[in-house]
């Protein structure tokens, strides 16, 4: 069985893409093998959450450097649930 030439298989994932909201199928397909996964990551981190990316950090990862004149709350859940507030002022 011959494979898919890549730019047809671009061509459905961006379909499938623009079909559906879900990412599920997508990161199923790019499982298959190497060249699905390079063609499909694209479309996978197209519309990532920064804060879901925010809430695998762990949670000592914060760090702020002071400057003059700065205030900054940040607000996150970790894993378990537990909100946590950082604070800094000047």
């Amino acid at each position: 069985m011959e494979a898919l030439p890549a730019d047809v298989l671009d061509i459905v994932l961006a379909f499938v893409d623009d079909l559906t909201l879900e990412r599920v199928f997508i990161a199923r397909a790019v499982r298959v093998s190497r060249l699905w996964y390079e063609l499909g990551t694209k479309y996978l981190w197209k519309s990532v959450h920064l804060l879901a990316v925010l809430r695998l950090l762990p949670d000592d990862a914060w760090c702020f450097c002071e400057r003059e004149h700065i205030s900054l709350t940040v607000s996150y859940s970790n894993a378990s649930g537990i909100q946590s507030d950082i604070k800094t002022s000047r």
